[in-house]
């Protein structure tokens, strides 16, 4: 169908409109290409002006953080330097004076506790509880504050079953098949360990027939036995001679009474027997708030008499 003259003119008329913005995009392009190429060359100089600044701004901030570091280094250093003389203030001879040795027990049980065990000096004990879950951690935190490492001996108590000594626990009216099983549970929470401590008013070691396979077997483990000697366990002394196992046959406990007045009534009593010379002393002290809270003021206390502390294996008596 042929167009009209008409229409053909509004055509040709929509056809010149489109090729005029056709060149008007193309001159808009072509003047962009020419701005960027000038563009890319001023970016260049200020990109290189903003690298040496950076540079620059680098070199000072690894001389700063140098700095800082040397800084840390020799605070650290200053503090280890004040740490290791505080602990020194509580560690000497005591000349004729008894050796005095502290071991807080149970430790690992109570997280806040045992941690304010382990801010104790260094010198004092730890001893943990078989019963914990965590016990590489705890291995660890003590490594790291370098105090002696003792595990705790579960053993059947005068007032059992009524008193829970746990699954563990070495038994006097058991065979050996078991309590081997039950000393071995124990042993096995870590290899770390200098020495095993009895529980606090236990049986075991006056009942000839069940602890006699149990020194052995400590015997065997090249370990320290801390117990308390009382008429009825005196045969332990020449048993553990007989078989060449190390021991301390005497602790104190200072919170078998959990008060204050107790515990400090007992502490002043160790102090008497220590200015007597009586004999070398360990003091044992449950991983309670109030037992560690004590020992802290205490140990204030000896430094002020200047009555030093010893390690626990500076006690022991080996056979």
């Amino acid at each position: 169908m042929a167009l009209s003259e008409e229409k053909k003119q509004y055509i040709s008329k929509i056809l010149r409109y489109v090729n005029i913005g056709i060149g008007v995009l193309c001159l808009v392009f072509v003047l962009q290409l020419l701005l960027s190429f000038s563009g890319d060359e001023e970016h260049a100089v200020s990109s290189g002006q903003r690298v040496k600044v950076d540079i620059a701004s680098a070199e000072i901030v690894m001389r700063s953080n140098e700095a800082e570091l040397e800084e840390q280094k020799k605070a650290e250093e200053e503090a280890a330097k004040n740490e290791q003389t505080a602990e020194d203030e509580f560690v000497g001879n005591n000349g004729d004076q008894p050796k005095l040795a502290i071991v807080v027990v149970n430790v690992g049980m109570n997280k806040v506790v045992s941690e304010a065990a382990l801010r104790l000096p260094s010198v004092v004990g730890i001893s943990l509880s078989p019963y914990i879950f965590n016990a590489d951690s705890w291995v660890a935190k003590i490594s790291e504050s370098n105090h002696e490492l003792y595990l705790d001996l579960p053993m059947e108590t005068d007032d059992y079953p009524r008193s829970d000594v746990g699954p563990y626990a070495l038994l006097s009216h058991v065979g050996k098949i078991k309590n081997m099983f039950r000393l071995k549970s124990t042993l096995s929470t870590t290899d770390k360990y200098l020495g095993v401590i009895t529980s606090v008013d236990e049986k075991v070691t006056k009942t000839l027939q069940a602890i006699v396979p149990i020194i052995d077997e400590l015997r065997k483990q090249k370990t320290v036995f801390i117990y308390n000697q009382t008429p009825t366990n005196s045969f332990i002394h020449q048993e553990a001679r007989s078989v060449g196992l190390s021991t301390i046959n005497k602790y104190h406990v200072i919170d078998k009474e959990l008060s204050k007045e107790a515990i400090d009534k007992e502490l002043a009593s160790i102090l008497e027997e220590i200015e007597s010379g009586e004999g070398d002393v360990l003091v044992l002290a449950r991983a309670t708030a109030l037992g560690v809270n004590r020992l802290q003021n205490w140990l204030q206390e000896l430094k002020a008499k200047k009555i030093y502390l010893s390690k626990i294996s500076d006690l022991v008596e080996k056979n």
